[in-house]
């Protein structure tokens, strides 16, 4: 951290590096001419005055990189045994796999599987999936946690296997529940 971290810089030192910076002055040069002067600033700061859009951008994704780092956090602290992080298809395929050992019946499945992923179902979910080969609602609805808030809908439908407006429905319920 410099010393400068935190510091607010006159108005006059900040248009004066945009005016250097449309002369086709680097950040880095522009912070050696101020800190040449006497004013204690960073490259980075002067970066942020005269390319705003840049920083935007960067802020944008460090956001979106914390809040993925949050949401892995949280699924990682949850419980250990917890496998949220496994896809439709691998959850569907142990689903049939438990089934066809025959010594659980459907419910027994179902809590098996609700601990195993975390998102709860029940038998008639455990037996529609059977029946269909479809992956019950719960699990598809946990897999959209893995797609980035700020992902479009379609793509997230299309990720998770449902359509863009129950993605829509899922987010707006998510949002009113934080």
């Amino acid at each position: 951290m410099s010393a400068a971290h935190g510091r607010r810089y006159p108005i006059s030192v900040v248009t004066e590096a945009r005016q250097l910076a449309a002369g086709d002055w680097t950040p880095a040069e522009i912070a050696k001419v101020l800190n040449r002067r006497g004013i204690p600033v960073a490259r980075d700061t002067v970066a942020r005055w005269v390319k705003p859009d840049v920083h935007l951008r960067r802020n944008r994704t460090s956001l979106a990189n914390a809040r993925r780092a949050r949401a892995a956090a949280r699924l990682a602290s949850a419980d250990p045994w917890l496998r949220a992080d496994a896809t439709p298809e691998y959850k569907t395929a142990r689903l049939l796999a438990l089934d066809r050992l025959g010594v659980l019946d459907r419910a027994q499945i179902a809590a098996v599987l609700t601990i195993d992923f975390g998102a709860p179902i029940n038998a008639a979910m455990v037996s529609a999936a059977i029946d269909s080969g479809c992956v019950p609602a719960p699990w598809r609805r946990a897999d959209l946690r893995s797609v980035p808030d700020d992902a479009p809908a379609r793509f997230a439908a299309e990720a998770v296997g449902v359509d863009e407006r129950t993605v829509r429905r899922w987010r707006a319920e998510e949002r009113r529940a934080s």
